[in-house]
């Protein structure tokens, strides 16, 4: 457990954030000059998307009061933003130490063992649940590995690996099929299943992946690596669905409960 700063701590925190010239700063000062929430925030150009905020805000409320997440991917989030406040110049003593030890309290968070087992857990449920819900539908599935929810993008750190591609058979022995041939180490993980009014699900998919291309989401370019695994965001992904007039059937992702 971390305490909480004292006052004079606080301040400095709060002064670092204010002159921060990241996304951190940023969301920080919408919140004091009083946005009301995270859609709002996005459109004030604190974040690219919701749940970019929502993730900048949960960082905010471990660093300003030292209260951990107790999903590992949210605490590796913390603690990368927490370390890019410890660059700022001129922190006290007091302060560097406060953070250097809120680091390590998120650190030994992200790698638990059994924090890790229980988020994975947590996803498999919500994937099997939305697995029983879907039936036959044909439609463009979403999914990922539980490891890749941990490890973002590395150009864009709110943004995470998803194997996006069409299915024209139940989504569950769509991708366990795909998850054998390939000999991947972990379970699949189901986050979406958009259905398309009509039509053919083929050009479906070729719409889907066009248009992730065309906005900038980047797509493996492996020879062995696939080309239907894009980093993005599922908020994205639901935005382009609604926009395609997609019926969106959907997984919780990962969000620490706190």
């Amino acid at each position: 457990m971390v305490a909480p700063p004292s006052e004079a701590v606080l301040a400095e925190i709060d002064a670092a954030l204010d002159a921060n010239t990241g996304q951190l700063g940023e969301v920080f000062r919408l919140l004091k000059e009083g946005a009301q929430n995270n859609r709002e925030i996005v459109e004030l150009g604190g974040a690219a998307n919701e749940g970019a905020v929502w993730s900048i805000r949960r960082s905010l409320t471990a660093i300003r009061e030292a209260s951990l997440p107790t999903a590992p991917s949210v605490a590796r989030q913390c603690a990368s933003r927490t370390r890019s406040l410890l660059r700022t110049p001129s922190l006290s003593t007091d302060a560097v130490q406060y953070l250097n030890g809120l680091v390590e309290a998120l650190d030994a968070l992200t790698f638990d063992e059994d924090a890790q087992a229980q988020e994975v857990a947590d996803l498999e449920d919500k994937s099997q649940k939305l697995e029983a819900s879907i039936g036959d539908l044909a439609g463009i599935y979403v999914w990922s590995l539980p490891t890749f929810q941990r490890v973002p993008q590395k150009v864009d750190p709110d943004r995470y690996w998803f194997k996006i591609g069409k299915t024209v058979r139940s989504a569950d022995g769509r991708i366990v099929e795909q998850v054998r041939q390939t000999g991947l180490p972990e379970d699949y993980v189901l986050f979406r299943v958009y259905v398309p009014p009509s039509g053919n699900v083929q050009e479906a998919e070729a719409q889907f992946h066009s248009t992730l291309v065309e906005f900038g989401h980047a797509r493996t370019s492996g020879k062995y690596a696939g080309r239907e695994w894009f980093a993005t965001t599922l908020e994205a992904l639901d935005k382009l669905a609604a926009i395609l007039g997609y019926e969106i059937k959907k997984a919780d992702g990962p969000k620490d409960p706190d």
